[in-house]
């Protein structure tokens, strides 16, 4: 029993790392190596003080990799769900090159210009989503509470008679949403909780 937890634990454990965090750890790696501080040890260094666990892990496993003779760029596309193919090549020609710190401070000003750039693009999408949100509410609230009593109106009214098809497509509309609203609030919350993480 205690191997399954551990198990289901290591399954559903986050393996990715907030892009800030990215680029605080290389800025701070690039100041350190700049400083006269070899690879090894200022990775050592930053792996100390760090508190997120994933990036605290993955930075140990880059020590490691160094540590027995692999190269930091080898080390760093071991981990691709953090580190992407444009980060391991710039470093890669970081260290041919013997430009490393310079090539992870133009890293680290890249990442916050872009997470900049993400901000003012999330900014300015708050309010047309809140728009459409309210808009989505009111045709919902109008589509399970008036709709219903226009449709017992029309039958009274009309008896057996054809309605347009503009009516009937709504009223079926309706009629879909109270059966089936459960499924349609898990559906939306999904899509927003996506969305959310998407922009984190």
């Amino acid at each position: 029993k205690g191997k399954g937890m551990r198990m289901e634990i290591t399954l559903f454990q986050r393996k990715t790392v907030k892009p800030k965090l990215l680029m605080i750890f290389t800025r701070q790696l690039a100041t350190l190596i700049d400083s006269g501080l070899p690879l090894l040890r200022g990775l050592t260094v930053l792996a100390k003080q760090e508190r997120d666990r994933v990036l605290q892990r993955t930075i140990n496993s880059l020590a490691e990799s160094v540590q027995s003779g692999g190269t930091f760029s080898d080390g760093l596309a071991q981990h691709p769900k953090i580190f992407n193919d444009l980060y391991v090549n710039m470093v890669k020609a970081g260290e041919v090159g013997g430009v490393l710190e310079v090539v992870l401070t133009r890293l680290a000003e890249f990442q916050e210009k872009a997470s900049k750039i993400k901000s003012k693009v999330v900014s300015a999408m708050v309010y047309p989503i809140i728009v459409m949100i309210m808009a989505i509410a009111i045709l919902s609230f109008l589509l399970v509470f008036i709709v219903p009593k226009f449709e017992q109106i029309f039958h009274d009214m009309l008896g057996d008679k054809p309605l347009p098809g503009v009516t009937v497509f709504v009223i079926t509309v309706s009629r879909f949403i109270q059966q089936h609203w459960l499924v349609l609030l898990g559906v939306i919350i999904a899509l927003v909780f996506e969305i959310g993480r998407a922009h984190v």
